[in-house]
């Protein structure tokens, strides 16, 4: 696989708000996933931050990124560890709201031997979030270069931070995960929509497992106004278009692990990093897959990818 040369290297650090639920996680690795009845044996449990925006500005603050994090937690001491936590991750929680009627939330995540996964999110701090971070942070905001949201707040607050983003002249990339709370109305709103195969069939009722049902899926999506779109496909790389009829495709390179979703969250990672730095659709996917390729090799490795080995992975794929 030919990787693009990177100009995605600078002495300055990009600002990039992400906008998205933050909880703490219990994981467990078990054989497959019970049926109902079944008593399954798992690995220790592993506990620690949770979520796709905890992941997503994990992996940013890995490349070299400068992580501003809005999101809810509860005044408890669960929100209290998970604070001290992405500080060390070198992510920014000064405007993450406090909420004392909410407590913050523990995701439950069961995956399997095969790297399938699957959540259990209660209700909690996040599922109040108010617009309050936002409007308080609306000087850091306007210094940013991309803002990344995610839909799994309320959609007032969704809504409100795509209205910040817009005021401020900062372009949005939305992963539209989970895809029942992407609303239709405010895809026009986002320059970049990122989706799965899965999140892709939500919105579009269209199997995007070819190159032809991705074409159509991409299509649907930009015929609904959003900017563009990238779809990701697991070890199958990914697919993207900024006009309708301008599909293009980005092969993986070879990897015998299986793609997790921390691998998927990389993948956003890389594609928000490499836009702040001015990269091309084209570029930014293809570092984007490198990134997902790196995550996958380091075969369920908790440090997140580095520039170093996107570079090391590509250049393994183009033997």
């Amino acid at each position: 696989m030919e990787f693009i040369k990177m100009k995605l290297r600078t002495t300055e650090k990009p600002n990039i708000a992400v906008v998205g639920g933050a909880c703490s996680q219990v994981s467990f690795t078990t054989p497959g996933f019970p049926a109902p009845g079944d008593t399954l044996h798992s690995s220790p449990s592993v506990n620690g931050p949770g979520g796709r925006a905890i992941s997503i500005a994990t992996g940013l603050s890995a490349l070299e990124c400068r992580v501003f994090f809005l999101s809810a937690v509860g005044v408890d001491q669960q929100g209290v560890r998970l604070l001290a936590a992405l500080k060390e991750r070198r992510i920014n929680v000064d405007y993450v709201e406090r909420l004392e009627h909410a407590a913050t939330e523990t995701m439950c995540a069961l995956k399997d031997t095969e790297g399938n996964a699957a959540r259990v999110v209660p209700g909690g701090a996040v599922s109040n979030m108010s617009r309050s971070p936002l409007f308080l942070s609306r000087a850091m905001i306007s210094s940013c270069q991309l803002m990344v949201l995610l839909p799994d707040i309320p959609e007032d607050t969704f809504r409100f931070a795509l209205e910040m983003a817009r005021y401020y002249r900062v372009p949005t990339a939305a992963a539209a995960t989970p895809p029942n709370r992407m609303p239709a109305k405010l895809i026009p709103w986002v320059d970049m929509l990122i989706v799965n195969q899965s999140e892709a069939r939500a919105l579009t009722r269209v199997d995007a497992n070819s190159l032809e049902g991705a074409n159509e899926a991409l299509n649907f999506l930009l015929k609904r106004g959003a900017g563009s779109v990238v779809l990701y496909l697991g070890r199958n790389g990914a697919a993207a278009s900024a006009d309708v009829g301008g599909t293009f495709y980005v092969p993986a390179p070879k990897c015998a692990h299986p793609y997790t979703p921390v691998a998927e969250d990389a993948f956003a990672a890389g594609l928000a990093a490499a836009l702040t730095l001015n990269a091309q659709l084209a570029e930014a996917v293809t570092f984007a897959v490198g990134c997902a390729a790196a995550t996958a090799a380091k075969q369920g490795a908790e440090e997140p990818v580095t520039y170093a080995d996107v570079h090391r992975v590509m250049e393994i794929g183009k033997r």
